[in-house]
């Protein structure tokens, strides 16, 4: 049960950075999304490109984590 309510919280803070990072990016580039749509881009090719670099931070974010989860591990299991 601990176990679960961490995940939870892990996920959770991760999915509050993603969002985060999102809607920061969103607001910096007001003016480049105005000229997207301008140029005759559609909506859902502008959603479909922060979806994509919200996929690409995550799965970032994962494999460094995974990263650093298995660098702090092996340390670790020489001590005990």
């Amino acid at each position: 049960l601990l176990l679960a309510v961490v995940t939870l919280a892990a996920l959770i803070a991760a999915a509050m950075g993603i969002a985060s990072l999102m809607s920061t990016g969103i607001i910096e580039r007001s003016k480049e999304i105005g000229l997207m749509k301008a140029l005759g881009a559609y909506q859902w090719q502008i959603a479909l490109l922060f979806y994509c670099e919200a996929i690409i931070s995550a799965l970032i974010g994962g494999t460094l984590g995974c990263i650093a989860g298995y660098g702090v591990r092996i340390p670790l299991s020489l001590v005990y």
